[in-house]
């Protein structure tokens, strides 16, 4: 029995599972972000090691006994990944006969979403970013450079645009907007002007601040003009991003698949709706779809192929019966 492992090393938690040649589940591992960009090499890399060794555990396998293990990883793009592949291979001891690649999640992501097939993908949780791929390997990325500069239509940026649309209502610099009501009560402030001093907090976080984004979206449902405007200026960024890589990899007229990952796209048609009529603007051709499968199993069908094992319907059919069965397991996060 050949058994592989697929790892999803995202920018919000990191997730490992591992399946035998049949399709079963054998085992599951979760631990916190391992985006190298963000925590660090070392603490990536542990990241890892702890998702990796309890999903071994739960299988219970050694991890040096995988026939073939593919790691996609957050930020990967942004650094050396050649370097870091090394290191990574060092620290947790793998063998010559173990089949091991690396690529970066936005790789991953489109492998599950679409199950092998050319097009593109649009990760719209925590962060943001789009990806590329067609049929004669040729790739793009566009977004992904993090929420300090980047990030656009992200539960980050869409938090961070609500908190200070409500800064600049309390000034009357702005039109009053429900999200002030909104906001104040998922702070837990006593009063708006305590804003200031809970969010240069040092301990109020990025995922905090994008946990604001489902608020926003709430608001938009009753009509606020504000949490409108945020949703759609972030909903064409998105679109621009995604045109951007459809022209680089030159789609041109041709049917084109875009499949739409993270937690920000649960938010269904406040969040879908303008995104589809954004995309439909620029690239009339394209077809939003749901994932197939979750970013995390696209790594299992990538480890699938590093061993010649090329995924049959019956085995697809397994993977999204697994998939289906462990949702909160395999759900995006925002």
């Amino acid at each position: 029995m050949k058994t592989v492992m697929g790892i999803d090393g995202g920018g919000t938690q990191t997730r490992a599972v591992i399946f035998n040649d049949k399709g079963l589940l054998l085992g599951i591992g979760v631990a916190e972000s391992s985006n190298p960009n963000v925590v660090g090499q070392k603490q990536s890399i542990s990241a890892l090691k702890i998702a990796m060794t309890a999903a071994c555990d739960s299988a219970e396998i050694k991890l040096n006994s995988m026939d073939s293990v593919f790691l996609g990883i957050s930020g990967l793009p942004r650094v050396n990944r050649e370097v870091f592949k090394k290191t990574l291979t060092d620290k947790l001891s793998f063998t010559t006969s173990q089949s091991f690649a690396i690529d970066h999640d936005l790789h991953i992501a489109l492998t599950g979403g679409l199950v092998g097939e050319p097009g593109i993908v649009l990760v719209v949780g925590t962060g943001s970013a789009c990806y590329g791929l067609k049929k004669d390997g040729s790739r793009s990325q566009s977004g992904g450079w993090g929420y300090l500069v980047d990030d656009f239509g992200s539960a980050y940026w869409i938090g961070l645009q609500a908190l200070a649309a409500v800064a600049q209502s309390a000034d009357q610099r702005a039109k009053p907007t429900a999200l002030t009501h909104v906001i104040k009560e998922a702070l837990e402030l006593g009063e708006i002007n305590q804003l200031i001093s809970r969010i240069y907090d040092p301990s109020f976080s990025r995922d905090e601040i994008a946990s604001l984004a489902p608020h926003v979206f709430f608001t938009a449902t009753s009509g606020d003009t504000t949490a409108l405007a945020i949703i759609h200026r972030g909903c064409e960024e998105l679109a621009r991003m995604t045109t951007t890589v459809a022209r680089k990899l030159h789609w041109n007229n041709a049917p084109l698949k875009i499949v739409i990952t993270g937690g920000v796209a649960r938010a269904k048609k406040q969040f879908l709706n303008p995104l589809n009529a954004a995309l439909k603007n620029n690239l009339p051709q394209a077809t939003l779809i749901k994932p197939i499968l979750p970013p995390v199993f696209g790594a299992v069908l990538l480890a699938y192929k590093l061993i010649n094992i090329s995924p049959s319907e019956s085995l697809i059919k397994k993977l999204k019966d697994q998939a289906a069965n462990n949702m909160v397991d395999f759900a995006d996060k925002v």
